[in-house]
């Protein structure tokens, strides 16, 4: 993950990066796909907003022309790529003046916003339509955390295409050479924190661990703590609690102890470079970050759940597709986003959906170890599903990143405040924002 200024630009980042791993669908889904008869009439032409130059990438191609094909004559899926720099507010602008794409990629979190602006088609109506003939549209089968920021006052104006848990990734050949075992299903933080000290070498500018601001998400450190953000309602946060202080601690030992690459040594890298470099021996990173190499030469890595502090808790980022309410031919739109839906079912890692989750051992992803997910993966990211847990999604969800970094990361990473006067400073600018977004 690349360090960033912003939260919002880490979210863009792991984004594309989620989608980049589409492959096409497996022969037997595609035979699966219901026949369609071509009519005389001229195949209508439905635009799908993408954040990924499709022309950079064959999987993405090949899975769009398995759909096109299987429903020649009536409609034709076109992507149409934006940077995804200013991705959200262009979409907000093209709904806006009727010119945006019939359905489009979204970051996570901002379903209510674009709901708020008229920016997205409530989709109640026809997931009831077709919720028997295809399970994408069948609220149910979903894993609930899947669906918490695609709904408003109880209706559904978007569904996830991914989830991806955060896992554990470890380089077993460090923990090896510092003669350390292996992480188990139930290590704790205070396990993790004196493996990761054992595996910092100085010497060898070699560090336990990966933090850096904005990633991983320190939602997790509370979380796993029996903290929270926000209070329930979402009007209040809850920074100063003693969970909370106790999660935020634990970035405010690994920089007292030194685990971690100095922030100033970081700032212009790619810091997942370090880990393929073997210079850092643990990141939490996203379920389908697959294979590393160095040097064109693989490198062993393994995964494990994420420690736990008193419970078992991780971080799951949700990527969801909306449709424009202003779509010409809405019901045919809704039948081609639900069709490209059930299509990613079968190549990404996690689907959202579960009986497609249960599937993927067997599931073909292009950054997975010989395209697949290796059979050791497979119950460790399922179990983190169990317990994984996404942002609470806001109204402004740029203002929360930048709260976040400028507040708690950079503070505490770079030893400007303690872990107190961090959370006091950010708490009082996240009731501002709540008060200013009422």
């Amino acid at each position: 993950m690349q360090p960033s200024s912003s939260r919002s630009k880490a979210v863009a980042l792991a984004a594309s990066l989620a989608a980049a791993i589409l492959v096409p669908m497996s022969l037997a889904a595609a035979k699966s796909a219901p026949r369609r008869h071509p009519t005389a009439h001229k195949p209508v032409v439905i635009t799908f907003g993408s954040w990924i130059p499709f022309q950079d990438h064959p999987g993405h191609r090949k899975l769009l022309a398995q759909i096109n094909r299987a429903n020649r004559g009536r409609f034709i899926i076109k992507p149409v790529y934006t940077p995804p720099t200013g991705y959200d507010q262009k979409l907000l602008t093209e709904v806006a003046a009727g010119d945006a794409p019939d359905f489009f990629y979204l970051d996570y979190g901002m379903v209510k916003a674009f709901a708020a602006d008229h920016a997205l088609l409530n989709l109640s109506p026809y997931l009831r339509k077709y919720a028997a003939s295809n399970p994408v549209a069948r609220v149910k089968g979903y894993y609930p955390t899947s669906l918490e920021g695609d709904q408003v006052a109880g209706k559904y104006y978007a569904l996830p295409f991914i989830d991806q848990p955060d896992v554990m990734y470890y380089n077993p050949a460090l923990f090896k050479a510092a003669h350390l075992p292996l992480p188990t299903p139930n290590w704790t933080w205070q396990r993790f924190l004196a493996d990761a000290k054992a595996l910092t070498v100085p010497a060898k500018h070699q560090y336990g661990y990966l933090q850096a601001p904005g990633w991983p998400p320190l939602e997790v450190y509370i979380w796993s703590y029996g903290g929270h953000m926000f209070n329930p309602a979402g009007t209040r946060a809850l920074l100063t609690s003693p969970a909370d202080i106790r999660g935020l601690s634990l970035m405010q030992t690994m920089v007292k102890d030194k685990i971690i690459p100095p922030q100033s040594a970081i700032e212009n890298l790619n810091i997942e470079d370090l880990f393929r470099q073997g210079k850092v021996a643990m990141f939490l990173g996203g379920a389908n970050d697959g294979n590393y190499t160095y040097n064109n030469h693989p490198i062993h890595t393994a995964i494990a759940v994420v420690p736990r502090g008193t419970q078992h808790v991780t971080g799951n980022w949700v990527g969801e597709i909306g449709v424009n309410p202003k779509a010409p031919h809405a019901a045919l739109v809704v039948q081609a986003y639900l069709d490209l839906l059930r299509a990613y079912a079968h190549t990404h890692v996690v689907p959202p959906v579960k009986a497609f989750a249960k599937q993927l051992g067997s599931t073909y992803v292009s950054s997975a170890p010989h395209g697949h997910i290796p059979p050791v993966r497979v119950p460790i990211i399922l179990d983190s599903m169990q317990y994984a847990r996404p942002l609470r999604a806001l109204k402004n969800m740029t203002s929360y990143y930048n709260i976040e970094t400028n507040d708690l990361y950079d503070p505490i990473l770079l030893g400007t405040m303690n872990v107190h006067q961090a959370a006091k400073k950010a708490e009082q600018a996240f009731n501002a924002m709540l008060k200013a977004s009422k």
